[in-house]
């Protein structure tokens, strides 16, 4: 994967971390998979690490996390 391609999928990461407006509510992992997937279909990137990334950038960003994702798949 080049660094153009691993930059824009976190810009989009990014994107959707900060259109979680409300942050009375836990950003939701599992939500945030199927949303990044259904905007980048051709990302290399794999779900884990995906659910990484949102991960990362919601924590600094001061939000709270649920991590819905790993529990449903097991990890």
């Amino acid at each position: 994967m080049t660094k153009g391609r691993e930059q824009s999928f976190r810009q989009i990461a990014e994107q959707y971390v900060d259109s979680r407006k409300t942050t009375a509510s836990p950003i939701s992992l599992r939500h945030a998979l199927l949303a990044l997937k259904t905007v980048m279909p051709d990302c290399e990137l794999s779900d884990r690490e995906l659910i990484d990334l949102v991960a990362e950038l919601a924590v600094a960003r001061g939000r709270s996390v649920r991590f819905d994702a790993l529990l449903e798949a097991g990890g």
